[in-house]
């Protein structure tokens, strides 16, 4: 027999449905039945007896709202007529809104459907009601204002007519709040590709506005409005103290630098020959002294940003990222552009030597079949999906001597090794 908590869920699980019912104006939704297991008049009296009373108790019988209990009679060969819950019913809307407690909810959607139908007709946009309103029945079961609707198509008609526009967001001559667009960006984006879909007739067209290009990222977004963005900067240190780097003919001496991305993008790296991108700030800022070699602040920045300088293809580059499963997506990202870069103490002997100062991380949200790591490295990403409480290393755990060591090891008697050569084909 179907237990209370097992009603509840079924009934929880049809709300959303229920919001389509109220989109199609289908008044056959109620009464809404339940799917439940008819009570067998053949098992243990008192056990079915107890989860009889138990449905009852919870019932709109006895608690005037809720769901009812349909009870039928049969006939059976060694019991004789016996009475058995033939199904479980919510009669009206108030009694399965009051049940699974969403008066509210659909109170919300209700009133946020009429403000979207006046903006619809505002806007001779009616076509797209039905439809965008059930992409988005989770939503408007908040509480919002008419003004909010107002604003939002007021935003998405702009961008429609505007686009691409050449502005910043705060350039944009609209009489909302100056985050409005930004705080509702994919609400937006949502409704300006439905407008968009609206005015070009035919399927074709519409396809092409779909395409998987055209996603509702911020960066997608604001390409398709034409949007512009402050440039973002990159940050590096030369670890090096001996050389420099030229930019536009001026040598920039050793020590810290902050420049423009299409700035960095111009460096001339000279005789720099290795490259290390830090994720942390403490760790960059810290980052013992390497000949021929460049520091970059990774945070705050993807790879596609740094490709822009050509000269990053001829370096040894290193990426240095936390121990878990989102530092190797970003080094996976990084191989993406490129394909040579390599993991600086994210292996199993680092992570096993400070592994005390290990602790609880996220999950990653990528399929570990599509990451570009080595063997090695998703050996340890696989350990670290296997043991969450011990799942994130962070980077700034890593002593200044144990760096230092790596570095001797691995990098700095690798750059000799390569200058040895290099020195040995120039006497050549």
């Amino acid at each position: 027999m179907v237990s209370v908590e097992q009603i509840k869920a079924k009934a929880e699980h049809k709300f959303v449905p229920y919001l389509h019912s109220v989109l199609n104006d289908d008044t056959a939704f109620f009464p809404l039945n339940i799917p439940a297991a008819k009570g067998s008049a053949t098992d243990d009296f008192d056990r079915r007896k107890k989860e009889s009373e138990d449905l009852y108790r919870y019932s709109k019988q006895a608690k005037g709202f809720g769901y009812t209990v349909v009870t039928t009679c049969i006939k059976t060969r060694s019991k004789g007529n016996q009475t058995v819950i033939e199904k479980i019913v919510f009669e009206t809307e108030t009694d399965f809104l009051r049940f699974i407690k969403k008066e509210t909810e659909a109170c919300n959607f209700k009133t946020n459907l009429n403000h979207i139908k006046t903006q619809c007709c505002k806007f001779d946009a009616a076509d797209i009601q039905h439809n965008w309103t059930t992409q988005h029945c989770s939503i408007l079961t908040q509480a919002f204002k008419a003004q909010y609707w107002e604003q939002l198509f007021l935003c998405a008609d702009w961008f429609l007519h505007n686009s691409p526009c050449g502005l910043y967001l705060r350039e944009i001559p609209l009489p909302v709040h100056t985050k409005f667009i930004e705080q509702n960006r994919t609400l937006i984006f949502s409704l300006y590709c439905a407008l968009k879909r609206n005015n070009h007739g035919n399927e074709t067209d519409a396809a092409l506005l779909f395409s998987p290009e055209l996603k509702n990222t911020v960066e997608s977004v604001y390409a398709e409005w034409g949007i512009r963005t402050a440039l973002p900067f990159i940050r590096f240190r030369l670890l090096d103290k001996t050389i420099g780097v030229i930019l536009a003919g001026e040598t920039i001496p050793s020590g810290e630098a902050q420049l423009p991305l299409e700035s960095f993008a111009a460096l001339n790296f000279g005789f720099i020959d290795t490259i290390f991108i830090v994720e942390n700030l403490l760790v960059y800022l810290t980052f013992p002294a390497v000949p021929n070699s460049l520091c970059i602040f990774g945070s705050g920045f993807a790879a596609v940003q740094l490709q822009h300088n050509r000269h990053l293809y001829q370096k040894r580059l290193y990426y240095f990222g936390d121990i878990d499963e989102h530092g190797f997506e970003i080094l996976s990202d990084f191989r993406a552009i490129f394909p040579d870069v390599i993991s600086f103490c994210m292996d199993s002997t680092t992570y096993q030597t400070f592994s005390a100062f290990a602790v609880p991380g996220k999950s990653g949200k990528r399929n570990i079949a599509e990451l570009r790591l080595t063997p090695e490295e998703l050996e340890l990403f696989r350990f670290l999906q296997e043991h969450p409480a011990c799942s994130r290393l962070e980077q700034e755990r890593i002593t200044q001597a144990f760096i230092k060591g790596r570095l001797a090891e691995d990098v700095i008697t690798t750059n000799r090794k390569n200058l040895r050569r290099q020195s040995g084909l120039l006497l050549r």
